[in-house]
C-alpha cells in the first residue's frame, strides 16, 4: 500500500505540468499563481490553525526561514512553472522538473558539504544525459546547436528554486511541525 504514495506524487506533479500548461492561454501566470496560493492558504488553514497557534512563539522566532521556505517552494517555482508554460512544451516542463534531485545532490554538496559519491556522480551524470537525450528528441546537442526556450530557462530556475528549498530544509533544522 505504502507504494501508492510515490505513485500520487508523480500523478500529481504530471497533472500540475499539464494544467498549468492548459491554463498559461487561459489565465495569467500571476494570478492562477495567487489564487492556488490562497486557495491552499484556505483549505491547510482548516488543518493548521490550531497547531499554528500552538506553536506561534517558534514560527514568530524562525519566520524568516519559513517565508523564505515558502517563497522558494510554492510562490517562485509555482509563478515560474506557470511563466514558462506560455512558451515551452508541457513535456520540456516535465522534463526540467525532473532535474530537481540533481540540483538537490549537486546544491546539498555545496550547501551542506556532503561528500560526492562515485555513485551520485554517476546517477547525476546519467540523469543530466538522459535529459539532454529527452529534449534534444534523440540529438543531445540539438540542445546546444538551437539553444533554449525562454520557458525551458524559467522551469530550470523554478527547479532550481525547488531544489534550493529542499535542501535549506535540511541545513536550516526549523523546530516547527510539520502539520
Amino acid at each position: 500500500m505504502s507504494y501508492l504514495f510515490p505513485l500520487f506524487a508523480i500523478l500529481f506533479w504530471a497533472g500540475n505540468v499539464i494544467v498549468s500548461k492548459m491554463a498559461a492561454s487561459a489565465i495569467s501566470p500571476t494570478a492562477i499563481t495567487f489564487y492556488r496560493l490562497i486557495l491552499a492558504l484556505a483549505i491547510m488553514g482548516l488543518f493548521t490553525a490550531v497547531p499554528v497557534w500552538r506553536n506561534r512563539k517558534t514560527i514568530l522566532r524562525h519566520w524568516p526561514k519559513l517565508a523564505l521556505y515558502g517563497a522558494l517552494s510554492s510562490a517562485v517555482f509555482q509563478a515560474l512553472s506557470y511563466r514558462a508554460a506560455e512558451t515551452t512544451t508541457a513535456t520540456n516542463m516535465a522534463i526540467l522538473t525532473a532535474l530537481i534531485p540533481l540540483l538537490s545532490m549537486l546544491l546539498s554538496v555545496v550547501i551542506l558539504r556532503d561528500p560526492l559519491t562515485l555513485g551520485m556522480a554517476a546517477g547525476g551524470a546519467l540523469s543530466f544525459l538522459g535529459l539532454l537525450y529527452l529534449v534534444g528528441q534523440g540529438n543531445m546537442l540539438s540542445v546546444f546547436q538551437h539553444g533554449i526556450h525562454v520557458g525551458d530557462g524559467l522551469m530550470l530556475m523554478a527547479a532550481f528554486s525547488y531544489a534550493l528549498y529542499g535542501v535549506l530544509l535540511r541545513h536550516w533544522k526549523v523546530p516547527v511541525p510539520a502539520w
